[in-house]
């Protein structure tokens, strides 16, 4: 989670694949859902002009969640969104 200059809130919503802004009146929007790309929405930062980073680190698709066999998909990226 990370938290804006305006005191907005971002999250991911690790079950809809999305991230999801709360702002400082308690009011939730979903800024962006992607099943294929964000999975497991993870680490966040935001950047001097604007752009909210956020790390897809796919974590429930670890091999100690499947036997010992990779489930994750190469390569691991960061995602960028303006807000």
């Amino acid at each position: 989670m990370i938290f804006d200059k305006k005191g907005n809130l971002y999250l991911g919503d690790l079950e809809k694949n999305s991230i999801v802004k709360i702002t400082p009146d308690l009011k939730m929007q979903t800024i962006v859902e992607d099943d294929e790309k964000l999975i497991w929405p993870d680490s966040y930062s935001i950047s001097d002009d604007g752009y909210l980073y956020i790390s897809n680190s796919q974590i429930q698709l670890m091999p100690w969640f499947h036997n010992g066999k990779e489930q994750f998909k190469k390569p691991f990226k960061v995602f960028r969104i303006k807000i």
